[in-house]
């Protein structure tokens, strides 16, 4: 089975300012297990997964033997330069610069040049919800994608650089309240989910040397169905069948690498990408 999830993190108001209940700016904490915010896991087209027993005991998502886990994409809303709105005493609007981190056991993926645990991708870098306006475009995509195995749990780590509980206590704007109804920072990620028989053939996939992805799976379980049955257990057939792939993506990036140099031959073409 071959499912996509999604986890949606809200941080929203809390009436009165009390700083117990936001984050400290500038100290990463779980968007699973801080108890900050809200989280909520739906699946495609924003259909709620109700009983998540998960996320009602603040737990971080455990990988359990017969699965595995592919995280392709995550974002955060956008915005460095914090310029709080407010209507009354009421905060209407604030921008966290937040840095989204991701976590496999105790391994940070991103990393500085030194090995030194980064605060992650910027909001502005990966931003969440994507309005779809010229304004507003995808700049960074998770490539490659991140592999949790079996026995592992993960974690995403949030970190907000604009002080919330600060700007209430000191702010000369006569703000005292942020109202339920005010977004002040929003997690966004999305995962695939590859359990029983379709979890094996990741692992053999990256035994092979072969990207996991939903694609690379039903095209590896199709060779194996059409070529030799429920016969899975022969290595020399995987190995044939992972040349053939290997033989056919070499195709596939000759023929877009000879795509490429045509387009660039050519002065009245760009050479932008968009995804």
């Amino acid at each position: 089975m071959i499912r996509k999830l999604c986890y949606e993190w809200t941080l929203t108001g809390n009436g009165l300012p009390n700083s117990t209940d936001y984050p400290v700016a500038g100290q990463g904490f779980s968007i699973f297990s801080s108890g900050y915010g809200s989280l909520s896991l739906t699946r495609p087209g924003g259909t709620a997964v109700q009983n998540d027993t998960q996320i009602a005991e603040k737990l971080l998502p455990f990988v359990n033997e017969d699965q595995f886990v592919v995280i392709d994409h995550f974002g955060s809303t956008p915005g460095v330069i914090c310029r709080p709105q407010f209507s009354g005493v009421n905060l209407t609007e604030w921008i966290p610069n937040g840095w989204v981190q991701i976590g496999i056991n105790s391994t940070s993926y991103y990393q500085g040049p030194q090995n030194v645990q980064s605060s992650g991708i910027s909001g502005d870098a990966a931003n969440y919800p994507l309005t779809k306006t010229p304004e507003q475009k995808i700049h960074y995509m998770l490539k490659p994608s991140v592999y949790v195995r079996p026995e592992q749990s993960w974690d995403v780590e949030y970190t907000l650089y604009n002080d919330i509980s600060g700007y209430i206590t000191n702010n000369t704007d006569s703000v005292t309240t942020i109202p339920t109804t005010t977004t002040l920072a929003r997690v966004f990620i999305q995962y695939w989910l590859f359990e029983g028989t379709d979890a094996m053939i990741c692992h053999r996939l990256l035994d092979l040397g072969i990207p996991v992805n939903v694609a690379n799976v039903e095209w590896y379980r199709q060779q194996l169905l059409v070529s030799r049955g429920l016969d899975t257990e022969t290595w020399e057939y995987y190995l044939r069948v992972s040349q053939k792939y290997r033989e056919l993506e070499e195709r596939r990036k000759d023929h877009y690498r000879r795509a490429g140099q045509r387009t660039k031959a050519s002065p009245l073409r760009g050479n932008g990408r968009t995804f």
